[in-house]
C-alpha cells in the first residue's frame, strides 16, 4: 500500500456509511473570505441512493460561527483507526435534522464525493531537513479583511511532513504573528521544481538557542484537494530522501 490511495466504490460506501452509523467527528477545511477556516462537524448520514452526505453544521468553538452557502466547496477529513481518510464535496442545500427528544440541528447536506482517499500515518511524521540542505522559505499573513497578504518574511524549512512544517527565521527577523493566525508558505523542495504555495494556520513561534526564530505551522486543506495531494506527494517523495541521508551506510 502507498501513503496514499484513493478507495474503491464499494469500500468508500462501506466506509462513509460506518463513519455514518458512528457519527463520527469531521474536520471540514472550509476556504471561507481571503483565508482557510478549521471547523468541527459530525457525519450523520451518508445516502448513497441520494448521492448526498448530511453533516452537522460545521462550527467553531468560540467567535464568530462561518457563514456557508450553498454551492462551496468543502474539504472533509475524518479518522478511520490510525489513518485519515479525506475527500471532497460541495454543499447542496442547508436544513435541519431532528436528533432526538424534539430537538433540531442545523446541518448541511452534501454531495456524495467523487473519491476518498486514505492518507497513512507516515504521512505526518516530521522529517529533518538534512544540515547541508537549504530550503529558503516566503512566509506571509493572510488578511481575510482586505483579502490580500500582509509582508512577508524570508526564512528556512528546518523539518516537513504532510501536516505541516518548522520554519526558522532570523533574529532580525522576530514575531510578528500570533498561534492561530493563517500564513502562506512559498517554498520549491526540490531543485528545478516550481515553487508551491501552502496554507497554513501558527501554532506556535519560539525563539530558539542560536538566537533564530522558530514557527510551527500545521498545513490548512492541503490533503482534501487534488493540487494539495500532488504536494503531499512532493513532500513524502523529499522527507523519504532526506531520511534516508540520515541512515548512516554500512561498511
Amino acid at each position: 500500500m502507498t501513503n496514499m490511495h484513493p478507495l474503491g466504490a464499494d469500500q468508500q460506501v462501506e466506509w462513509l456509511q460506518e463513519a455514518a452509523g458512528d457519527r463520527v467527528p469531521l474536520t471540514i477545511n472550509y476556504p471561507g473570505v481571503g483565508a482557510w477556516a478549521t471547523l468541527k462537524s459530525r457525519l450523520l448520514r451518508a445516502d448513497r441512493a441520494g448521492d448526498l452526505l448530511v453533516i452537522l453544521y460545521p462550527y467553531v468553538a468560540d467567535g464568530p460561527q462561518p457563514e456557508i452557502v450553498v454551492g462551496e466547496s468543502l474539504g472533509v477529513a475524518f479518522r478511520r483507526g490510525h489513518e485519515k481518510c479525506v475527500f471532497e464535496s460541495q454543499v447542496i442545500s442547508r436544513t435541519n435534522c431532528p436528533m432526538g427528544g424534539g430537538i433540531e440541528a442545523p446541518v448541511l447536506e452534501i454531495a456524495w464525493p467523487d473519491s476518498v482517499h486514505e492518507l497513512q500515518r507516515r504521512l505526518f511524521s516530521r522529517t529533518r531537513v538534512p544540515p547541508r540542505v537549504v530550503i529558503p522559505v516566503d512566509v506571509a499573513r493572510c488578511e481575510p479583511a482586505a483579502d490580500k497578504l500582509g509582508q512577508s518574511a524570508r526564512g528556512v524549512v528546518l523539518d516537513l511532513s504532510a501536516g505541516g512544517i518548522s520554519v526558522a527565521l532570523p533574529e532580525a527577523k522576530g514575531p510578528r504573528w500570533r498561534a492561530g493566525d493563517i500564513l502562506t508558505c512559498s517554498f520549491a523542495l526540490e531543485s528545478g521544481r516550481s515553487v508551491q504555495k501552502v496554507t497554513g494556520t501558527l501554532r506556535h513561534c519560539d525563539k530558539t538557542p542560536d538566537g533564530r526564530w522558530r514557527l510551527g505551522l500545521q498545513f490548512v486543506g492541503l490533503e482534501t484537494s487534488a493540487s494539495g495531494r500532488r504536494t503531499i506527494e512532493s513532500i513524502a517523495r523529499v522527507a523519504s530522501r532526506f531520511r534516508r541521508q540520515e541512515i548512516p551506510e554500512c561498511r
